[in-house]
């Protein structure tokens, strides 16, 4: 939506930060990727910038953020562009090192419904991970079922007494996306009492996308535009071919669905309603966060 004019820069999502520092066990290797990278969002920024002195091949994490924003606030300035938005969702657990650096950067927290989102990256991390080697594929099999085993260990509720080793196994990519969803919002309640951060809800955006838009507009202080309302035409220069999860994305904006998990088994269902927090609904959350006024647009 914020690239549908020439005001923000925006590409595909890059994970830098991601696989650049890492969580959960990553770390170890993070490191070794940094220089790599860089590279690969400079090939991606190109030609909007010419091209970066070569870096050091250990790079520390204070010096992959600040090259990493230098390298957009640079692109964004020599294509005549007022900034950039870069969306990899999972870059909310480097808000702290981003902030730290550049105090003044502004982050939108989209918040959805929690079964949706989780039924969503089952489907992803389940069907679409098959070009994986085989030793990442265990690696993360393995990696979601020690999480769902804890969790559901931890559960005050029924559930986890219906489920046994070989159903957990089947369903651990859905339980450890409950997890994901859990880790997000928690920080993005962390987050919601400071003036740089908006949260918005999914649901709102797709069923008054202008309304909804010219709140965040007035937020990033730039222009709405109605062509902003169009994301779809924005779809093939933002999002990357291996990304198949993604083909809707080239339909019109359309409401908010639970289908996918409304497809669910009742057990699965049952699982996601036990792990996730508050139900995973996103108005049940945003009421208990957001001191946002009421809409008027």
């Amino acid at each position: 939506m914020l690239a549908g004019t020439q005001t923000l820069l925006s590409l595909p999502e890059t994970h830098i930060l991601r696989l650049g520092i890492g969580r959960g066990g990553e770390q170890l290797f993070s490191c070794f990727r940094r220089k790599a990278l860089l590279d690969s969002l400079q090939a991606e920024l190109r030609p909007l910038t010419a091209q970066r002195e070569s870096q050091r091949y250990f790079l520390s994490r204070t010096e992959l953020v600040q090259n990493m924003v230098n390298l957009l606030d640079t692109a964004a300035l020599e294509g005549g562009y007022a900034g950039w938005v870069e969306k990899t969702p999972e870059h909310i657990f480097y808000v702290s090192q981003i902030e730290a650096q550049f105090p003044d950067a502004r982050f939108v927290h989209v918040v959805r419904d929690g079964r949706s989102v989780v039924a969503s990256i089952d489907e992803m991390w389940v069907v679409y991970t098959e070009a994986w080697n085989r030793w990442r594929s265990l690696a993360k099999q393995l990696n979601d079922y020690s999480h769902a085993f804890r969790a559901l260990r931890n559960s005050s509720s029924g559930v986890g007494k219906k489920v046994n080793f070989m159903e957990l196994w089947r369903m651990k990519s859905l339980a450890r996306a409950c997890l994901l969803w859990n880790d997000c919002m928690a920080l993005t309640g962390n987050c919601n009492a400071k003036s740089n951060h908006l949260a918005i809800d999914y649901d709102d955006i797709t069923s008054n996308p202008a309304g909804e838009l010219k709140i965040l507009c007035e937020f990033l202080e730039i222009d709405f535009d109605t062509r902003m309302t169009q994301p779809e035409k924005n779809v093939l220069d933002l999002v990357n071919p291996h990304e198949k999860w993604k083909q809707g994305n080239t339909d019109p904006i359309r409401s908010a669905s639970t289908a996918k998990y409304d497809s669910l088994p009742a057990l699965e269902r049952e699982l996601v309603r036990e792990l996730l927090d508050y139900s995973g609904d996103p108005n049940v959350y945003l009421d208990r966060i957001s001191d946002r006024p009421a809409h008027t647009a």
